[in-house]
């Protein structure tokens, strides 16, 4: 592939030709291991989600029972937490490897269809979300 699937969340090629996210995820690790060396009180946790929006409906690529019983997941909003989508399966992510390894199994439940271009298009949307979260463990606040 070569669009923005490719371009977004390629793990397949080498180093430098891989995917946004997948080089975020390394990085993004990489200098959480850095920080903690330096401050040890300092604690991380990393969390990922990934849904798809098919013909409309919001779909969870990590939890894909829920695929096949009809509508999807819903968008809500909530004072002081925001935009979020009910019942998304957020999962704690340990170091690049595993974040690599929720990208392919989400891939691997998107919906995808013949066109002209492409015999593997996915006719839908994705979206990778990292969370990144803090906390010093010396500050009691």
């Amino acid at each position: 592939g070569s669009g923005k699937t490719h371009t977004m969340l390629n793990l397949k090629a080498q180093a430098q030709d891989r995917g946004l996210i997948p080089r975020i995820g390394e990085g993004l690790f990489q200098r959480i291991a850095a920080f903690m060396s330096q401050h040890e009180t300092r604690r991380f946790l990393v969390q990922c989600s990934f849904l798809e929006i098919y013909n409309e409906v919001i779909y969870d690529l990590l939890a894909p029972k829920r695929k096949g019983m009809g509508g999807g997941l819903e968008v809500k909003e909530q004072k002081g937490l925001g935009v979020y989508v009910k019942d998304l399966t957020e999962t704690v992510v340990e170091d690049a490897a595993k974040l690599e390894q929720l990208i392919e199994e989400g891939m691997s439940h998107r919906a995808i269809a013949a066109t002209k271009m492409n015999d593997a298009s996915s006719r839908s949307h994705c979206i990778f979300t990292i969370k990144l979260h803090q906390k010093d463990t010396a500050d009691s606040s």
